[in-house]
């Protein structure tokens, strides 16, 4: 009785950290804005935007969520430096800048937009006027499978972002119990302060949740999974993250 009242308390306050409707809303709204400005006034051609990462996969917490919005790109390969410079003036430099500081990364440009954090990370475009995600996938494999001259450094991480929808899609097979831990363990790596950046930290968290969460509901008898266990799980495997045993 003990576990199951243990079970139903994690689940509920996973339940509490989500989002609420009304904001992605209105972060939808923005996005829109955003997107629609840089269509209207780039030099390059702008195919579509989309709400990804961990708002759009429903596994991001009210504590702490930034938009990560992807803008697929026709007729582009990375890295875009150039693009992005682009981007940045005319999001704040103009008679319709919508921003104001930026901070442009490797990857992305990063601001904040009447209190929301937006990541807007360009991609390739390979999926076609069908947008077949898996086409666009089996591109990018391709591309980054070659070999690759070491002056174009990490090779993978410049077409990771053209995966994205890719991410997406598999978050959404996922049950809502798996959802549900996700959440949870992202509170838990929110407490959790380490002084050297992390990259790709919180995806790290992610899908070491949803692997923790995939075996419970696999080893569960007769239906009954536990919030505690999978957790439990979860930690474990992040423990063992750097070891044979993961």
């Amino acid at each position: 009785m003990a576990t199951q009242q243990l079970h139903n308390m994690l689940t509920d306050f996973s339940h509490a950290l989500t989002i609420p409707d009304e904001i992605i809303k209105k972060g939808n709204e923005y996005m829109q804005k955003i997107f629609v400005t840089l269509q209207n006034q780039s030099r390059y051609k702008l195919d579509r935007c989309r709400l990804l990462g961990g708002v759009s996969k429903k596994t991001s917490i009210i504590l702490k969520f930034d938009y990560d919005c992807v803008i697929y790109v026709n007729d582009e390969d990375p890295p875009f430096e150039d693009l992005l410079d682009e981007w940045d003036t005319i999001l704040t430099l103009g008679e319709n800048k919508i921003t104001g500081e930026t901070k442009i990364t490797k990857h992305s440009i990063q601001f904040t937009m009447d209190g929301f954090d937006f990541d807007i990370l360009p991609a390739p475009n390979y999926a076609g006027s069908n947008q077949d995600i898996k086409q666009q996938a089996n591109i990018i494999w391709k591309k980054i499978s070659k070999v690759q001259d070491v002056r174009e450094g990490n090779l993978s991480s410049l077409y990771s972002s053209g995966l994205s929808e890719l991410a997406l899609e598999f978050m959404r097979m996922q049950s809502g119990f798996i959802h549900d831990l996700c959440r949870l363990a992202k509170y838990w790596n929110g407490t959790v302060s380490f002084e050297q950046y992390v990259s790709g930290r919180s995806s790290i968290i992610e899908y070491l949740a949803v692997k923790a969460g995939q075996e419970e509901e696999y080893a569960a008898v007769n239906n009954t999974r536990s919030m505690l266990r999978a957790f439990r799980r979860f930690l474990n495997r992040l423990v063992n993250y750097m070891t044979k045993s993961l």
